[in-house]
């Protein structure tokens, strides 16, 4: 946990829901927010697909997360690129857990 207090998840704003592992360890948000509250605020001011993917990329740190947009309908899932916190998938027909 970064910031002064965890947060509960998962975080629901309008704009999506989010579930997040990890540490991110950026120094140009306010320390006084978790990095969680960060990334949800990266996340929903992102318009598009691609927009939600570059943020997701810029993240530096062991992490893992999903997140979802409401506006779009889009899941997305992520870890580092190490690999430091697991997020593990299975598809099986027509369902996926994650």
């Amino acid at each position: 946990m970064q910031g002064l207090n965890p947060t509960e998840q998962p975080v629901i704003k309008e704009q999506g829901i989010l579930l997040f592992n990890g540490d991110i360890f950026d120094r140009t948000w306010d320390t006084k927010i978790s990095d969680t509250e960060f990334i949800m605020e990266k996340l929903s001011k992102s318009q598009t697909a691609e927009q939600i993917i570059s943020e997701i990329k810029m993240f530096k740190g062991p992490f893992s997360l999903i997140y979802y947009d409401k506006v779009s309908h889009h899941l997305f899932f992520a870890r580092d690129r190490i690999g430091r916190n697991s997020l593990l998938f299975h598809r099986s027909g027509s369902s996926f857990v994650i």
